[in-house]
């Protein structure tokens, strides 16, 4: 474990790896394989979040048309009111 490292409650970090400074694990984590430093860890097994990275998928998601909640512009009626 790192300096400065955050572990939520009930987290498990199982194996021999480094868990980098100012790295968080959240809530109920399980992390299985090295955390960068200040990135975050979470999930069952934990994935790794690194900042920016959302932003590019959102970017990306943009671009293509994509809307995580299957809603565009326009499509709502009672929006258009």
């Amino acid at each position: 474990m790192g300096k400065g490292v955050i572990v939520g409650a009930n987290s498990q970090v199982l194996g021999g790896f480094t868990v980098g400074d100012g790295a968080r694990v959240g809530s109920n984590a399980v992390v299985l394989k090295a955390v960068p430093p200040g990135a975050t860890a979470v999930g069952n097994p934990a994935r790794v979040l690194v900042k920016g990275q959302d932003t590019l998928r959102e970017e990306t998601a943009a671009r293509m048309g994509f809307s995580a909640y299957g809603v565009t512009q326009n499509d709502d009626p009672l929006a258009q009111r």
